[in-house]
């Protein structure tokens, strides 16, 4: 009996080969990703400006793009590209540009958590060091540079305990398994959550948050902090960073009312710090509130999955990106992640002969959607082209899928 063997499948914009499917032509229809091993899991997919990684259950990173080693060497691959005369989507399959595939990188180290910024990529390794590969001239690797960074190289003050990575346009995170959160890079707008300026750019800076952090999540210029749950029915969520299209600003919708929204910071929080919602202990005789189960955030939007399996989303929404929803008898939503301006969830069936798939929405002009709309307002299933979907990402205008099925 065949085993069964993981694909990854691509789609959206695809201008610097980061979809790995060999070509730098957009699609909007599901390709197989080549250069990934098929007989190992994927725990997660990270989409960059034009670069992508993806990390295995095992702990090895495969990458793609033009920007994985950073800016300088993608104008060099870009230009080399245009001087051999390579129209868009002219390479051959059989001998693909080495920087439009995956291809493994750094096996001397074990990995466990990856995450893909405009041209940097973030890294944590197995001993809880967090390493930077790519460019840095808003500090993203801890210091102002000039000079890319072709390999790891360990970050200063971040060398054990480390679990969690996110990087946003310029700025950065790093959440050890203590709780702590750690920051630097780009802090103009107090993304940071620590008072910026025009010329600020922070190293590993110790983050002052009221409380144990459980989960981080970076924007494109703002920050989501998830706090741990302290008790049976305690938690909280920070936010840093711009309010321009309110990431840091809850709607009057009426489905917030499940979680309450604070009127001030608590005091005992720098001001730089927003507290946007708090679960509590419920009066006698009432349900008990919702739990915040994962967030996650988009260039300038933002989510939060609960455990009733409910979905609540704010920021901005000019090309569909927010889909605020309870839990409905048509779907009940069970993962999210967000990309640019767009967003997937994975979502299980109440009827059909699939209990659980996968949906997207919001701006579409790349095909990450997988409609020939430029909007998609109305959520719209997407399908691999065979087999159940086991796991899923998004990036800048990019979206991965990954299926399970003999081929």
């Amino acid at each position: 009996m065949a085993s069964a063997k993981t694909f990854v499948y691509a789609f959206g914009s695809n201008g610097g080969g980061q979809l790995g499917i060999g070509h730098t032509d957009d699609c909007s229809t599901p390709q197989l990703a080549i250069g990934l091993p098929s007989d190992v899991g994927i725990q997660k997919i990270a989409g960059g400006g034009n670069h992508s990684a993806i990390l295995t259950t095992c702990g090895r990173v495969f990458v793609t793009g033009s920007s994985q080693l950073g800016l300088a060497q993608q104008k060099q691959w870009e230009k080399a590209d245009t001087a051999e005369g390579h129209a868009a989507g002219s390479t051959s399959p059989t001998d693909p540009r080495p920087w439009t595939v995956y291809r493994e990188l750094w096996p001397e180290h074990t990995w466990t958590d990856v995450a893909c910024g405009w041209a940097t990529t973030l890294l944590c390794a197995d001993n809880g060091a967090v390493f930077g590969v790519g460019s840095s001239q808003f500090g993203e690797l801890a210091c102002v540079a000039k000079t890319d960074m072709l390999s790891p190289v360990p970050l200063p003050g971040l060398s054990e305990g480390f679990v969690q990575v996110a990087i946003g346009w310029r700025h950065c995170l790093a959440l050890a398994a203590n709780g702590t959160v750690y920051g630097w890079g780009w802090n103009k707008y107090g993304q940071l959550g620590l008072p910026g300026t025009s010329a600020s750019k922070l190293p590993p800076t110790l983050l002052p948050l009221p409380s144990p952090i459980h989960q981080i999540a970076c924007g494109h210029l703002h920050s989501l902090f998830l706090g741990r749950q302290t008790s049976q029915h305690s938690q909280q969520l920070w936010a840093a960073g711009s309010n321009k299209y309110g990431q840091l600003t809850l709607p009057d919708h009426p489905l917030f009312p499940l979680i309450a929204k604070p009127t001030a910071p608590a005091p005992t929080a720098p001001s730089t710090f927003k507290l946007l919602l708090f679960t509590t202990e419920p009066p006698a005789q009432q349900p008990p509130q919702p739990r915040i189960v994962s967030i996650a955030a988009g260039w300038h939007h933002s989510a939060v999955l609960l455990d009733n399996h409910g979905l609540l989303m704010w920021g901005r929404n000019d090309h569909g990106q927010l889909q605020t929803s309870p839990a409905q008898p048509t779907f009940r939503v069970l993962e999210v992640c967000c990309g640019s301006e767009h967003t997937l969830a994975k979502v299980q069936l109440a009827e059909g002969p699939d209990k659980e798939a996968v949906i997207a929405w919001g701006w579409n002009e790349h095909g990450n959607c997988t409609s020939s709309e430029p909007v998609v307002q109305d959520p719209l299933r997407l399908d691999t082209p065979a087999g159940p979907i086991q796991a899923f990402g998004a990036g800048c205008a990019t979206s991965w899928m990954v299926s399970q099925h003999t081929k």
